[in-house]
């Protein structure tokens, strides 16, 4: 019996076209029960996908009319076709999931929506083709194979695949062997790109070694950081093909830094159509084989924008009248896949209701929710109208189910812009780190957004969230707090509560300063930034020194009395203030426990790094102590100069001791607002200094 198929966006539109069988409209089918309207289906690759009606059935989504289905992606409609089901299904929807490349998420997401109103069609053209039964002679095309890997995290390789493959090693070489391909054309070109973050008074200053099947391809030097290419013809891959690859020491080089990037394959072949998926490229009108099995040819522009396709029966030959720098895939009807997880959207605050009022709002995972409970009663206590949302919520209903910053962003920006009350301070809290992960692992993290900085690289900034309308100054306050497990957070919330009413018992505001004594400069920011204080309070300067038990004992005794603000001047890493480690890991376990927690300024580099998946930044560790340590804390996730720092710092002095600044989320919205953030060196302190803490925290 011979199918019909129905292609689709969003809507049914039949494709007609003389190669394809005659088509049958498909009726529309209704299910009596069924109560979700919705779906997310998560896919672990990209590719070709079906979706049975007995599955939706089983699922329980009714479906009024076929009519009414819609795929959705990242705000885009997803083009699919309707296909005749077997005995016992009514239909199947066949449909296309784009690669999985995003940065964040290493799955894909599609949102499946039914019963929705108004007319979505859209004039979709039919591959242009003819039925050709002639012993034609098939057209050579041309294939294009990647390879690559994500196993080195360079944050300044870039901001869009910080990620390498491999470091060439001087001695061992790294081999990889070339899948065969029996209907490839000699020559062929392979293409491999290199990336570097070395350089040395020499030129050339790197140099690879390549060799395949034992034969040696050649020698190829290089001069600069960043990323190169070397072109070479290779053999056919008719037979296998194992590349090697070194990269040798070079005279002048101290230390050569040679990473692979990727491999391409560029080679022509025939058109042979048959029960595999075939991907190729071809200019205007071709002729391919006859068809081995019955399937689709997929038509793609360049920009991955418009999409033609047709059906096609075994034994056709396909003549295609095709574009200008067209792709082409060869979909058999049997190869389309099934293997994805279908999910139902739990019932949600509708956050499009206009007509919602919040001052404090949170995001949190549901694992988090019951700990941040005595917080929002606290909250409230103080006259705050608060919401605790779940971030999937934001991504169902801002971003068709995926869970990605476009989602917060799109979700801030409405909220702003339409709720009766938009809120003053959002708490974000869940982990988050560089790594791609799955969807899963992405729901219980509440992501941040990848920034370009000029010394580090890539690193993470909220201020796009708070950055409305794109003036580079925050429209409202963000603070987060990147904890993983339900313990911590209980205990972040228990001295949070115990510090901010502790420190309405007390008067005095005593401000600890602490200076690396690596570069003069440090002390006298440091002094500088005391003397900006008034009579209300009390200052005190410390100088680091080089022993390291004496600036463990330092900081205990600058502790023994409550302490309102402790900022430190100097060079950080990620888990050290300075080259002395005047605050390490160490010395946090050694705080003395408090009641009142000071406020912890870091004035230095990386020190709010909380995006590696293995170190613990300072300022984690600050916020996870039990009884010590702090519960705000001000910190940066990248690397800026102290010049550029000092445009915050005095900034902040300032608004901590303007008494209309009551939370420190209103002493940061206006020392950002009194920053020049037309100054690019300035927008990165702007930009990467977060606020690791609830901005709502109260001050006075």
């Amino acid at each position: 019996m011979s199918k019909s198929y129905l292609w689709f966006l969003s809507v049914i539109m039949l494709v007609t076209n003389a190669c394809s069988p005659q088509k049958t409209p498909l009726q529309n089918a209704t299910y009596k029960h069924g109560l979700p309207q919705q779906a997310r289906l998560i896919f672990d690759s990209g590719g070709y996908y079906r979706l049975s009606s007995g599955r939706l059935r089983e699922f329980g989504m009714q479906i009024d009319s076929t009519d009414s289905l819609r795929l959705k992606h990242k705000g885009q409609q997803v083009p699919f076709w309707l296909a005749p089901g077997s005995d016992s299904e009514d239909f199947e929807i066949l449909f296309s999931v784009p690669e999985t490349d995003d940065r964040y998420l290493n799955q894909q997401v599609i949102l499946l929506e039914a019963n929705q109103k108004g007319d979505h069609s859209q004039s979709f053209p039919e591959l242009v083709t003819q039925d050709d039964t002639a012993d034609l002679t098939p057209e050579i095309a041309y294939s294009h194979l990647v390879f690559e890997e994500e196993r080195e995290y360079e944050p300044k390789a870039g901001i869009s695949d910080p990620f390498v493959w491999v470091k060439i090693d001087s001695s061992k070489p790294f081999e990889f062997a070339l899948p065969m391909d029996k209907d490839a054309q000699s020559p062929m070109r392979l293409l491999l790109t290199f990336w570097s973050p070395s350089s040395a008074p020499v030129n050339p200053d790197h140099v690879v070694l390549l060799s395949g099947n034992g034969i040696d391809l050649g020698t190829f030097e290089w001069d600069g950081v960043g990323y190169h290419q070397i072109e070479i013809e290779i053999a056919s891959l008719q037979s296998q093909f194992n590349l090697k690859m070194l990269a040798p020491a070079l005279e002048g080089v101290a230390a050569q830094l040679v990473y692979l990037d990727s491999m391409e394959v560029f080679y022509d072949k025939k058109i042979v159509l048959a029960s595999e998926q075939y991907n190729f490229e071809v200019t205007g009108e071709f002729i391919s084989s006859k068809t081995q099995n019955s399937g689709f040819l997929v038509e793609k522009s360049t920009a991955n924008v418009d999409l033609r396709a047709s059906f096609f029966r075994a034994g056709q030959v396909l003549h295609v009248k095709g574009c200008e720098e067209c792709s082409y895939t060869w979909v058999p009807e049997s190869s389309f896949l099934s293997n994805f997880d279908l999910q139902p959207l739990e019932e949600t605050v509708d956050l499009m209701n206009n007509d919602l009022a919040v001052d404090w709002l949170v995001l949190a995972g549901k694992e988090f929710q019951k700990d941040l409970e005595p917080l929002e009663a606290h909250r409230q206590a103080q006259g705050l109208s608060t919401m605790v949302i779940d971030p999937q919520q934001i991504y169902d209903q801002f971003y068709d189910g995926f869970p990605h910053p476009q989602a917060l962003i799109n979700f801030f920006s409405y909220i702003q812009k339409t709720w009766q009350n938009a809120p003053t301070y959002v708490l974000l809290v869940g982990d988050f780190d560089y790594l791609r992960k799955g969807y899963s692992e992405m729901l219980s993290q509440v992501p941040s957004v990848f920034m370009l900085s000029q010394y580090l690289g890539e690193t993470v900034s909220d201020m796009p969230f708070m950055d409305i309308d794109n003036d580079r100054q925050p429209d409202f306050a963000i603070g987060r707090v990147p904890i993983n497990n339900a313990g911590d957070l209980h205990n972040w919330v228990a001295k949070l509560i115990r510090s901010e009413d502790g420190w309405q018992e007390i008067r005095e505001r005593r401000i600890v300063a602490i200076a690396d004594r690596q570069e003069s400069n440090f002390k006298d920011d440091a002094a500088g930034f005391l003397d900006s204080f008034g009579v209300a309070y009390a200052p005190s300067l410390l100088l680091a020194e080089e022993d390291v038990f004496n600036n463990s004992k330092s900081m205990r005794q600058a502790l023994e009395q409550p302490v309102f603000l402790l900022t430190y001047f100097g060079h950080g890493a990620i888990n050290s203030w300075g080259k002395d480690q005047i605050l390490n890991p160490q010395i946090i376990n050694e705080l003395p426990s408090q009641k009142q927690l000071p406020i912890y300024i870091n004035m230095t580099c990386l020190s709010g790094y909380f995006i590696h998946p293995q170190q613990t930044s300072l300022a984690e560790l600050l916020l996870e102590k039990k009884e010590s340590g702090a519960v705000t804390v001000i910190a940066p996730s990248s690397l800026t100069t102290t010049t550029n720092q000092l445009d915050l710092s005095n900034n902040l002095a300032e608004q901590i001791q303007d008494k209309n600044n009551r939370r420190i989320g209103d002493v940061l919205m206006k020392s950002w607002r009194m920053m020049d953030s037309d100054n690019y060196g300035v927008y990165e302190v702007m930009f990467s200094f977060i606020l690791l803490g609830d901005p709502a925290y109260l001050l006075n």
